[in-house]
């Protein structure tokens, strides 16, 4: 019962091992093999296995969260998406690093926090 939107995080990887975050609306339906074009990725896409997401992001499986964008100064995330809806939303729940926990936070900040570690972010409607 918090106020705000509530987001799901896709922690993706093509066939050369690049890495991808996708930020969604909780509810959102996201068909994975679109994502291919908008992410420039080779091969398919997949999710992640927890040895890449630990390497990458430093967070276990179910904590995904672009607030571990922190974790990645060598951006080893080539992109990261987020929903167009999710930018107009005042309010967005993200967890902060850990599943049993939620942090609310302004959208804008949330989009400033993601750049501010040099990481690229691409708006798009799901």
């Amino acid at each position: 019962n918090i106020e705000g939107t509530h987001i799901k995080n896709l922690f993706l990887r093509d066939k050369k091992r690049r890495c991808y975050l996708v930020v969604a609306e909780e509810n959102a339906t996201i068909d994975i093999k679109s994502l291919k074009p908008i992410l420039g990725a080779q091969g398919s896409l997949s999710f992640a296995n927890t040895d890449l997401l630990w390497e990458v992001l430093g967070v276990r499986q179910g904590s995904v969260s672009p607030l571990a964008l922190i974790n990645d100064p060598e951006n080893r995330i080539e992109k990261v998406l987020i929903d167009k809806k999710l930018t107009k939303a005042e309010l967005l729940n993200p967890h902060p690093l850990r599943s049993d926990m939620t942090l609310t936070m302004r959208s804008q900040n949330l989009l400033t926090y993601m750049r501010h570690f040099g990481h690229e972010v691409e708006v798009v409607d799901f």
